[in-house]
């Protein structure tokens, strides 16, 4: 509903709220207010959600047609201060998500957290979910872990969890626990019934007395498996905004980490269904927002959040060289508008930075987008290296034999290539 306030510019009394507005704003650096966005539009947009009434969008329309001389640093200021003092934090936030500012929507609420925003649910001891997700996450891609073991070892957890003599502090990192083990099984299942089936047994096993924010995220998930399988592109979309609502005003950026990362994972897997522009685009696009939100995680050198940091830069960079080369995450090569410069670029700096400590199965995409850089180039005996040294490292991890047979049929291809030639 619209509230009742209009903005008044010529009161004399600046109230706690509006030194407080003030106050978050002028914090913000300026390279965020370089703002491109239809002002008519948004406000109408506003009104249509009830969040103005019409004679707040004509007076706002006023002030602002005053102000359109400013820079863009100062008119778009201006607009937040008075959309701030006319509806909620959360919906101006919301307004700015819906429209691409994603940037400027985590500062105006960064900004406020520690003020009267509560809005949205925080994971409690994130940094220690994701650490554990990173550590069995890489010695599930070493070959470390089988499905079975998994399994195994969830139990255990789900058991220690339900202990009574457990304090309620132990019980809900166990439950944090159960949901990890959970996501890496559903990752390595190839069957959707039974991915959907494992994620409803978590979310019963997770007793309601403890915070289940983190399993309600992957149970919100497990309908995505269907959409997936068909190659649902308004069904996926969807699903990422729903769990966009989920995320976006999470206080810690750890959560917007995951949520990039589910993202990619969710658009890289409908990638290998339906490899269209579309489809790229939005993986491209999370793995840029991806790459912004981790570069802002604060760690100290040589920690083990720093490991957990150099994992999600990876991951997205790694993800971003595959896409713009066309590389499926079965390992197959599909055509697709590729953007060869670019590709070559991430693929360095993973090189640069990653590649000594990176796991068998992100070698192997790695050496597989090396074989697709050199082939584009010209380079075919270079490009069958590269996808031999991926062949060879495909033997330590046989989870999904089908990848292999992926490497072969891209090798055969661009060894008939060199024949041809």
């Amino acid at each position: 509903m619209a509230s009742d306030r209009v903005v008044d510019v010529q009161e004399n009394k600046i109230s706690e709220q509006d030194k407080k507005i003030i106050d978050v704003l002028s914090n913000i650096d300026e390279r965020y207010f370089n703002v491109n966005l239809d002002i008519t539009s948004a406000l109408r947009h506003l009104q249509a959600k009830g969040l103005i009434d019409q004679g707040q969008k004509d007076e706002l329309r006023t002030l602002l047609k005053q102000a359109e001389n400013e820079t863009k640093h100062q008119f778009w200021n201006r607009v937040l201060y008075y959309l701030l003092r006319l509806i909620s934090i959360k919906d101006v936030v919301t307004e700015l998500l819906e429209n691409n500012l994603e940037d400027l929507g985590f500062k105006v609420l960064g900004g406020f957290q520690g003020h009267e925003i509560n809005e949205g649910a925080d994971i409690a001891r994130s940094r220690l979910v994701m650490r554990r997700y990173v550590k069995w996450k890489e010695q599930v891609d070493n070959n470390s872990y089988t499905c079975d073991q998994l399994l195994n070892l969830y139990n255990r957890k789900k058991n220690q969890m339900l202990e009574s003599t457990r304090t309620h502090v132990e019980r809900l990192d166990l439950a944090d626990q159960c949901v990890v083990l959970t996501r890496l099984m559903a990752q390595l299942s190839e069957d959707p019934q039974y991915v959907v089936q494992m994620i409803e047994q978590m979310k019963k096993d997770i007793p309601s007395t403890l915070d289940t924010y983190f399993a309600d995220l992957v149970y919100h998930g497990r309908n995505i498996v269907q959409q997936l399988q068909g190659g649902n592109i308004h069904g996926t979309k969807q699903y990422a905004q729903e769990v966009l609502e989920m995320c976006k005003f999470a206080r810690q950026v750890e959560i917007r980490m995951m949520f990039y990362h589910r993202m990619v994972s969710v658009f890289r897997a409908l990638y290998t269904k339906h490899p269209s522009d579309e489809v790229c685009k939005e993986i491209i696009h999370h793995c840029e927002m991806g790459l912004h939100v981790t570069n802002g995680l604060q760690v100290d050198s040589g920690s083990k959040d720093s490991e957990v940091k150099r994992y999600f830069e990876q991951f997205f960079l790694l993800n971003l060289a595959a896409t713009l080369l066309g590389i499926t995450p079965d390992l197959a090569v599909v055509e697709c508008r590729n953007n060869n410069e670019k590709a070559s670029v991430y693929a360095e700096n993973v090189r640069r930075s990653y590649v000594r400590d990176m796991t068998s199965m992100d070698l192997v995409t790695y050496h597989q987008c090396k074989a697709r850089i050199a082939e584009q180039k010209g380079n075919i005996e270079e490009a069958v290296e590269y996808i031999d040294v991926a062949l060879d490292e495909s033997n330590n991890f046989l989870t999904f034999p089908e990848r292999q047979a992926n490497l072969r049929g891209y090798r055969d291809t661009i060894c008939s290539r060199q024949r041809a030639n």
